[in-house]
């Protein structure tokens, strides 16, 4: 009986966030023939708005630590690298960052239709993880674009299964090398029990800690190799998550 109660609590829960992101739809038009400027505060404070839905029916209690942390990025690329546990560190990252963030995404999430417009609305890249060339050429369009972007990379490629951090592949890292850009890890942990893992219905308690930016231009400038940089960062999460 509790597994039937936790089933119908996860349909619930997917039955609601979909519906409100269907009605963000609704409440979009007006705002499609605004400026640029306004679609953009309007995307950014309604994503949100939808990561606090999502975790209050999730019924999981994030505490956010490190905030001091964030760096303003203006006039910068800005790749936030976390690990990855669970759908609901999505929800747990905008919460944290209060920005418009857009995230790199596996391909497969475009045959959802909502959730795909919504998406491309806050600027995810999507990309093919059996397809490394046309992955990678989805990344590197982030060189050519005039605007600075908030990207959020899960380096690992999927969710951990059982919590600890995996080989960080080197990927979408590589372009924020390449690019000189800013790198804002972060550490994320109990999120997995609130969905994947979840066997009960009482709410669970997650953490989020931001670390200090990295600045790879400086980095580079003093002499750092892009293998040290993803070592640093391996070494970094693993050693937040208990690892080592």
């Amino acid at each position: 009986q509790r597994c039937q109660m936790v089933t119908w609590l996860k349909l619930k829960c997917l039955m609601m966030v979909n519906l409100y992101m269907i009605g963000f739809m609704v409440l979009y038009l007006p705002v499609l023939f605004q400026s640029s400027t306004k679609k953009n505060s309007w995307v950014k404070l309604h994503s949100e708005k939808w990561a606090h839905f999502v975790l209050k029916n999730l019924r999981l209690n994030m505490t956010l630590n490190g905030l001091e942390n964030q760096t303003d990025a203006e006039g910068r690329h800005l790749f936030i690298i976390s690990n990855h546990i669970s759908w609901a560190d999505i929800p747990s990252i905008l919460v944290a960052f209060q920005h418009k963030l857009g995230f790199v995404a596996k391909a497969e999430l475009t045959r959802i239709p909502v959730l795909h417009y919504w998406m491309r609305q806050i600027g995810c890249i999507f990309i093919n993880r059996k397809k490394h060339r046309e992955a990678m050429r989805a990344l590197h369009h982030l060189e050519s674009k005039d605007q600075f972007t908030r990207i959020v990379l899960f380096p690992e490629g999927t969710r951990s299964k059982n919590g600890k951090i995996g080989s960080l592949k080197p990927g979408g890292l590589k372009i924020a090398w390449s690019l000189g850009a800013l790198i804002q890890p972060v550490h994320i942990k109990g999120t997995r029990e609130s969905w994947e893992g979840r066997s009960d219905l009482k709410a669970h308690q997650g953490s989020l800690k931001i670390f200090p930016a990295l600045d790879l231009a400086s980095l580079k400038e003093n002499g750092m190799t892009f293998v040290e940089l993803l070592s640093k960062i391996q070494l970094m999460l693993q050693e937040e998550n208990g690892d080592i």
